[in-house]
């Protein structure tokens, strides 16, 4: 089913579109925790959380770096153009306070170990991972492959037990021409050796 890219949220999933109630009912009152949102995917999904999902709780999964703080990351996001909409509808003021009464922001890096995520995820949205398209395969497997996992673990290790999404690259399928279906995908790649390398 190919939904309506320009429906508001909260008709998308309703009999209209295919689906019992509407997605923003579904979430209603649920704990999402969102990694990658400082990426490109990881930004919209956020900015339609924050405008479409009043009543959702978001826990932000981000790395801090030199000079800046995971919280500090998030509040800089905020001035990018994804959230053009957002702060047409919010002073500066009303936005960090929207940003303090519906997100927590962790600091962590589950590329490196498994981050502490507490209790009370109702749905894990993984959008995180390297943005080169040619890293030494070591640093791949360690973010994309070990990090997933160790998130999964991290997640689980807390408590939760979560409907999880786990949004990757169009490079997944290696390269390919033509449609790609959705589905477990054949590789010739045995990452546990190459983990170990």
């Amino acid at each position: 089913m190919v939904e309506n890219r320009d429906a508001p949220a909260e008709e998308v999933g309703t009999a209209a579109h295919g689906g019992g109630s509407s997605i923003v009912d579904r979430l209603a009152g649920k704990t999402l925790l969102l990694t990658g949102v400082t990426g490109f995917l990881g930004q919209v999904v956020l900015e339609r959380l924050l405008m479409d999902f009043a009543q959702t709780r978001i826990v932000l999964l981000v790395r801090s770096q030199t000079g800046a703080t995971a919280r500090e990351r998030v509040e800089y996001l905020l001035r990018k153009p994804a959230f053009t909409l957002l702060r047409e509808r919010h002073d500066e003021h009303a936005l960090l306070s929207l940003l303090d009464e519906r997100t927590q922001v962790l600091d962590g890096d589950f590329g490196r170990g498994e981050p502490a995520i507490p209790a009370g995820i109702d749905v894990a949205i993984h959008s995180a991972a390297t943005v080169s398209f040619d890293p030494p395969i070591d640093e791949a497997f360690q973010t994309n492959l070990f990090g997933a996992m160790n998130l999964y673990r991290a997640v689980l290790s807390g408590g939760s037990r979560p409907a999880f999404v786990h949004i990757s690259t169009a490079y997944v399928a290696g390269v390919q021409k033509g449609v790609i279906p959705e589905g477990p995908l054949e590789h010739r790649v045995d990452y546990r050796l190459e983990g170990e390398q």
